[in-house]
């Protein structure tokens, strides 16, 4: 294989991942995480600045829920997928054809 099909091989196996990225993963704040997470913030903030529960509490509350979002986010991401593998079969079949 020359440095031209090299390039080319390069380039299909790139278009392929963007594709397979494209529908693989949501944006953060498209997530159903995300969502909860803000309702819940809000909501605790709401209450708190209509004396329902102490500032703390509220602050503490926000704390937690940007924590269990953060760590939902970070599972989803290194989670293993079926889109990997359908990558690599992609992969080894462009290389394949050549």
């Amino acid at each position: 294989m020359n440095l031209i099909q090299k390039i080319k091989l390069y380039f299909k196996v790139q278009k392929e991942f963007k594709k397979i990225k494209e529908g693989a993963m949501k944006s953060g704040w498209k997530t159903t995480e995300f969502l909860l997470t803000v309702i819940g913030s809000l909501t605790a903030i709401f209450f708190a600045l209509r004396g329902l529960i102490p500032a703390d509490l509220s602050a503490k509350i926000v704390g937690v829920a940007i924590m269990t979002y953060t760590i939902a986010r970070a599972i989803v991401k290194f989670t293993p997928s079926r889109k990997d593998d359908e990558l690599l079969d992609r992969i080894e079949q462009i290389v394949k054809q050549k």
